[in-house]
């Protein structure tokens, strides 16, 4: 295992200090995602379409094609602290018994701010946390997302975001490279 290129020099030093059994699985556990993990090189165009939303929350998931290519698993969304969409990789769980989770498919980072791109053109921003310097209010992770956005923001992306609704965006980024449908 020692000339494994898919093992950090941390993993291989953890590797020597394992029984057998424990190394033998190790093995096993990532010949498992070599084969079940989908790769993407970098992308010339995404397209993120088949939206779900929960609107009181302001999360859910939608479909993703990476230059036509479609991903197997759905892409789960929600808000970070500032207010922001951001989306969330899907997971293999306790591969063959492992106790940890590993990302489905793997992207390149330009792939990855090109799926930002399109997610925060497609689910508008919300306050983050913190005093609302107009009303005073303190707003906090937990505020419902629907009472830290402007109604008419939230209706219209309500109107937009339909069966049809799709955006591609193209790759390498610009200022006028995303297109909703």
């Amino acid at each position: 295992m020692d000339d494994d290129d898919q093992f950090t020099e941390e993993d291989r030093l953890w590797l020597a200090k394992q029984d057998d059994a424990t190394r033998a699985h190790v093995r096993e556990v990532q010949e498992w995602l070599d084969t079940h993990v989908q790769d993407f090189p970098e992308a010339k165009r995404v397209k993120l379409y088949d939206f779900f939303v929960d609107w009181d929350r302001f999360s859910g998931d939608f479909r993703l094609a990476i230059d036509d290519v479609i991903v197997a698993s759905k892409i789960t969304f929600g808000l970070d602290a500032s207010g922001k969409a951001r989306f969330y990789y899907p997971m293999f769980g306790s591969v063959l018994g492992a106790p940890a989770s590993f990302a489905a498919i793997n992207l390149t980072p330009n792939t990855e701010k090109a799926i930002l791109k399109g997610l925060q053109e497609t689910i508008p921003p919300v306050m983050g946390a913190g005093i609302n310097r107009e009303t005073g209010q303190s707003i906090s992770y937990h505020t419902p997302p629907n009472e830290r956005i402007d109604p008419q923001h939230l209706l219209q992306a309500i109107n937009r975001i339909n069966d049809q609704y799709s955006i591609v965006v193209t790759l390498p980024l610009g200022s006028t490279n995303a297109t909703a449908v």
